[in-house]
């Protein structure tokens, strides 16, 4: 979301339905609103929102994050009432309030809200849980496999392509990159590998540590190398949950594959 600090004129409306008939209806010591919930602006997608609330009594206090490496970060305290799973509530910053009633509506574990931009509603949906991981920034770090990597090796060697060897690796990759193009360093080392089938061949060593390039679209990470794309990978806020195809045909072709979604590193 463009930060309201450089654009005061944008208007937050959250959706709410009115309570009716609540005043007489006192709030215990703590409500539906304490908690965090967040999600990705969909008119930004490098950008996810962050608000944060508690609740005592009828008060709700709390504070409402911008994060994006296109427009910025950005924070503001957040004030108001509660009743039910409704609440009006103020948007401040530094005392300066930019927004002086915002309604707010809880249904389940969403929160949902309108962003007007210039007269345009965009609708978006903050969820509880950990935040959503969308850019490079996010991604940058090291990341490691928590428990070694299965990797299936096969072969034409013999014929037919057929399993040669089931590899274990334990694997760690330094991502770097501030874009939606990354770079990736993996070094790897070897955890146990067994014959599957023999064609007097060696167990196939990648060298260590090999370099990739990775492209971001939304929460998805994929990785290409020397031999074109070698696996694809959803994000979130500490895992990278992918598939691994690494194939390359010289005098024979040879495969190097995960099973779906087991190639497993956090962060």
């Amino acid at each position: 979301m463009l930060s309201l600090k450089r654009f005061p004129a944008i208007v937050l409306v959250v959706l709410a339905a009115a309570c009716t008939g609540c005043a007489s209806n006192p709030m215990p010591p703590s409500g539906p609103f304490t908690g965090t919930w967040s999600g990705t602006n969909p008119n930004n997608s490098s950008e996810v929102d962050t608000l944060t609330l508690s609740q005592a009594g009828t008060s709700v206090t709390g504070s409402f994050d911008e994060n994006s490496p296109i427009t910025g970060n950005a924070t503001y305290t957040v004030n108001g009432t509660a009743s039910g799973n409704a609440a009006t509530v103020a948007i401040a910053d530094d005392g300066v309030v930019f927004f002086q009633a915002v309604p707010l509506t809880l249904t389940g574990a969403s929160l949902s809200m309108q962003l007007s931009y210039s007269g345009s509603i965009v609708t978006e949906v903050l969820t509880t849980g950990p935040p959503p991981l969308t850019t490079a920034t996010n991604i940058a770090g090291t990341w490691t496999t928590p428990s070694p990597v299965t990797l299936y090796a096969a072969t034409t060697a013999c014929g037919p392509q057929v399993i040669e060897f089931i590899l274990k690796r334990t694997a760690t990759w330094v991502i770097a990159g501030t874009g939606n193009t990354v770079s990736v360093n993996e070094t790897y080392s070897d955890a146990g590998s067994s014959v599957a089938n023999s064609c007097n061949l060696a167990v196939p060593q990648n060298p260590s540590p090999q370099q990739y390039t990775g492209s971001i679209s939304g929460t998805t990470l994929t990785v290409t190398g020397v031999d074109g794309q070698e696996g694809v990978f959803t994000i979130t806020s500490n895992n990278l949950a992918g598939t691994w195809n690494d194939s390359s045909c010289l005098i024979y072709c040879q495969d190097t594959y995960s099973n779906s979604k087991t190639y497993i590193l956090t962060k």
